[in-house]
């Protein structure tokens, strides 16, 4: 029986329970003795449980298991973002684990217990009682631990390249991304806010008029950054690899390996793509401000030699891009980086167009280390040619 049954749902009850544990476990003997539920309300509105079930086994006695119950994804609908989150945990992860054991690579997701297509519900592992945790959104990753999640990065994206070669159609319905052409493009909102600010400052006339240039364009470019080029090496994209989307274990760090292992989370935007986009998102709003924008060539060449390594061992009968190629299909997609780190990542809790929106994205850029960054940014993409 449930120890605090007035907050729980009817549907969260022994048999949804015993359900999921014996399809997990493999064992129709399962029965639940009793469990604790802990609610808590995540980003969107969505409800999640952690569960302690206590159950028993026939000739092994009790144990105890720690449970995630999660409702899908509801945001963004018309972006398939439950199903699509729903069939990676119910038919990809197993796939993707088989690969992690032929290269020797630890866990990359939460264990699935089960989904429930019909409630919308996936029931996953409690990552926290394995040691994993979501770091505060606002601590942006070191060096050594940038390195340590690209390389996870890397297999992710690896695995998944020799996945849709085994099958063609296997990510056929991963189509939509954050900023694909069926989504809200009020980033572009965001650019006239930038250019404001920008405008004001000495000898920065020059770049708020090439940001003044972009207004007519910017969404049209974003578009086709995930638009699939068929003559590109494309992978499934997590696309939205921050810091609420990855859990890391630390408890056997080093000052050089800080991060034992990361596992990721959240499959909602999750599109089939360059990964460069995965790239660009992870560099331009997760690594610490001091290493952007200077230490990304670094970062990228890095990733990239994991992500041959991985594909090498998977045996990827596919042509493999060489590095001059992989740096090019980066670079194409440089306006991605900038509205990430500057139209993006800095007003993603100001959703509405409103004179209190406006002023709010007005005033973050009135802190002086976040114009120094943003003189940073926009410097460096500049002499890349993204704003000609």
């Amino acid at each position: 029986m449930c120890e605090n049954i007035e907050s729980v749902p009817d549907w969260l009850n022994e048999h949804f329970l015993e359900k999921n544990l014996r399809n997990h476990f493999k064992n129709d003997e399962i029965n639940v003795i009793n469990f604790n539920v802990n609610v808590a309300t995540a980003k969107e509105g969505r409800s999640v449980y952690r569960v302690t079930v206590s159950f028993g086994v026939s000739l092994v006695g009790e144990e105890n298991c720690h449970l995630i119950v999660k409702e899908a994804s509801s945001i963004a609908d018309y972006l398939d973002a439950s199903s699509k989150e729903i069939s990676f945990y119910d038919e990809i992860v197993a796939k993707f684990n088989e690969k992690l054991d032929d290269v020797g690579e630890p866990e990359l997701f939460p264990e699935v217990f089960g989904v429930c297509k019909e409630k919308n519900l996936i029931t996953l592992g409690d990552l926290s009682a394995k040691g994993y945790q979501i770091l505060p959104a606002n601590r942006g990753f070191n060096i050594f631990e940038a390195k340590s999640i690209l390389k996870r990065m890397a297999v992710f994206h690896a695995i998944s390249a020799v996945l849709q070669e085994e099958d063609a159609n296997i990510f056929a319905n991963y189509k939509y991304g954050r900023l694909c052409r069926e989504t809200n493009q009020i980033y572009a909102e965001n650019l006239k806010v930038v250019t404001d600010v920008v405008s004001k400052w000495p000898n920065f006339a020059v770049y708020a008029e090439k940001l003044r240039r972009l207004y007519g364009e910017i969404i049209e470019r974003a578009h086709q950054t995930y638009d699939v080029n068929p003559n590109h090496f494309n992978t499934l994209n997590h696309d939205s690899l921050c810091s609420e989307h990855l859990m890391v274990r630390t408890e056997n760090s080093t000052e050089d390996s800080p991060i034992e292992n990361t596992v990721f989370i959240g499959f909602q935007h999750s599109c089939w793509g360059s990964p460069t986009l995965d790239l660009h998102y992870f560099l331009n709003t997760s690594i610490d401000e001091a290493y952007r924008p200077q230490r990304f060539d670094e970062l990228v060449l890095f990733y990239y030699e994991h992500l041959v390594n991985f594909l090498k061992q998977l045996k990827y009968k596919n042509r493999i891009p060489i590095w001059t190629e992989f740096q090019n299909q980066y670079h194409e997609r440089n306006i991605l980086g900038f509205i990430f780190s500057c139209l993006v990542e800095p007003f993603n809790d100001i959703l509405v167009n409103n004179e209190v929106e406006l002023k709010a994205r007005r005033d973050f850029y009135k802190d002086e280390t976040t114009q120094a960054n943003l003189r940073n940014i926009i410097l460096y993409y500049d002499q890349l040619g993204t704003f000609d």
